[in-house]
């Protein structure tokens, strides 16, 4: 299946080695990273893409705030420590997804899914902000 062993096949095998590369990392990547771990699990279930409105009002305005602090952080220190805190929320909603799954509670799943999703987003935006005031 790697590429490397099919540098003398003909045009058609490399082409099929390639395809099958590409679909094992692909499959890798889904698999070893949680997030897209659990959004391949719930699609197993035959469940829905999840959506904002999986999300209920409140703890949608959450995030937006919470987006809008970030956002207005201007030191280091700041940002740094707000990452901390980003990231001991994934690690609980991780932890929630875990035992939601194991109950096949699937709302809680598409919930916590979706929150996940802003949870990361806040948390690139964050790094982002620190490797600007880095100059990197």
């Amino acid at each position: 299946m790697h590429p490397d062993k099919f540098v003398h096949a003909s045009k058609h095998e490399k082409e099929i080695s390639d395809e099958h590369s590409r679909r094992l990392n692909e499959s890798y990547k889904t698999l070893s990273e949680p997030f897209l771990r659990a959004k391949y699990l719930l699609k197993i279930l035959g469940e829905s893409e999840t959506k904002e409105k999986d999300l209920d009002p409140s703890s949608l305005m959450e995030m937006m705030e919470w987006n809008e602090r970030v956002s207005e952080m201007s030191s280091k220190e700041e940002l740094t420590a707000e990452k901390t805190t980003v990231q001991n929320e994934i690690d609980g909603v991780m932890k929630e997804l875990g035992k939601q799954f194991a109950e096949k509670s699937l709302d809680g799943v598409r919930t916590n899914i979706t929150r996940l999703s802003y949870l990361y987003s806040l948390r690139t935006l964050i790094d982002n902000r620190l490797e600007s005031m880095m100059g990197v």
